[in-house]
């Protein structure tokens, strides 16, 4: 559907959608090779792309975001981010050995 919304046309839209799969296979596989050389450093780009894929999931696929915003918007938004810093540093706190 973010293919067809984006301007694909059906056939292409079916042409490139297993094509990001087969490359995230490749991805995963290579992860998976490379665990035991990077474990230290996975929480990092773990974290990293978790902030980007919500980022997407604000800016991009929720229109209506865009459209709104200012000082209300901030009345809601900063409070929830604080929250969701602060439930990740507690389960950080509770899960470390």
């Amino acid at each position: 559907m973010i293919l067809l919304d984006s301007g694909f046309s059906r056939s292409r839209a079916l042409l490139f959608n297993p094509l990001s799969s087969i490359t995230s296979l490749a991805g995963a596989l290579l992860a998976y090779l490379l665990l035991p050389v990077v474990r230290p450093s996975v929480p990092y780009p773990l974290a990293a792309s978790a902030g980007c894929f919500i980022y997407i999931a604000l800016a991009d696929l929720v229109p209506g975001r865009r459209t709104t915003g200012g000082l209300r918007s901030l009345v809601w938004e900063l409070p929830l981010m604080l929250l969701g810093v602060g439930a990740i540093l507690a389960m950080h706190r509770l899960t470390a050995h």
